[in-house]
């Protein structure tokens, strides 16, 4: 789960994409900050910890946690009630009901094991905890029976599959989306943008090979994705040298209900009970 989003100093991002994305793991904490107020607050997968900073000025106390030592090690909090702590999301290191408030954004489908964490996160909260677990929104990403093609994703979720998944763990479940202004919602489309013709040649390569020769299609399958992926972003950064990042807020994102199904990326509010 080595993917990560993480604040620049401004002037120094090398992108529109990667600035418009960190915008929206941003608009995602604004949305859940009044809800961590007096709350003691897991941040799960927090990454370098920029989020956790974010909720910790009402917060009770965050607990920012996650796998990758490396972004444990460059976090710079700024707040005295953040504790930073090295842990799996599907095995964690925490006391039973000893949070109020878990926070998951965008890691849900980077989980090998999806049972283990809601297991965990069930467990690490109060009886009357609130979960806010946000994903990307398959709906937008991915053509019909396509698997993820981001080599980071075990799986992704449209709406109806998220909901599905997280009903089976909690008693009240409401599914919203993270929305954009249309220049956004455009810039993502385009960056999305696949030939269908070439997705489906792969998925009948996949189903039809035999063994040993299936094996080596999907090494070479992994490989173009990873080179792929490297050239959409080397593609993004030399089309767009500079801009402007004035242009952009996360006040040109919101998260409602209107469009869910459609939106960036789906936002799950769960009780426990």
């Amino acid at each position: 789960m080595s993917e990560r989003v993480a604040p620049r100093q401004p002037g120094e991002w090398v992108s529109r994409d990667s600035y418009l994305m960190y915008l929206r793991h941003l608009a995602a904490y604004e949305f859940v900050r009044p809800k961590a107020a007096g709350r003691r607050v897991l941040d799960l997968g927090s990454g370098t910890g920029y989020g956790s900073t974010f909720l910790a000025a009402g917060a009770h106390g965050v607990v920012a946690l996650d796998v990758a030592l490396d972004a444990l090690l460059t976090t710079k909090l700024r707040a005295t009630n953040v504790m930073s702590v090295a842990g799996d999301g599907a095995w964690l290191p925490l006391r039973d009901k000893s949070f109020d408030l878990v926070v998951s954004f965008q890691v849900i489908e980077h989980m090998q094991n999806e049972t283990r964490y809601l297991d965990e996160v069930r467990r690490v909260l109060t009886p009357d905890g609130l979960f806010v677990v946000s994903t990307p929104n398959k709906a937008l990403r991915l053509l019909p029976l396509q698997p993820p093609f981001n080599p980071y994703h075990v799986r992704e979720y449209d709406y109806r599959a998220f909901k599905e998944l997280l009903t089976r763990w909690f008693a009240d479940v409401t599914i919203l989306g993270v929305c954009a202004t249309p220049e956004i919602m455009a810039i993502e489309h385009e960056r999305l943008k696949q030939n269908p013709l070439r997705v489906y040649m792969e998925l009948v390569a996949q189903k039809t090979l035999p063994g040993p020769a299936l094996q080596g299609f999907s090494s070479l399958l992994g490989t173009l994705r990873r080179r792929r992926s490297s050239a959409l972003k080397e593609a993004a950064n030399n089309a767009i040298p500079s801009f402007s990042e004035d242009a952009y807020s996360f006040n040109d994102l919101w998260i409602d209900a209107h469009g869910v199904e459609k939106s960036l990326d789906l936002i799950g509010i769960c009780r426990k009970s």
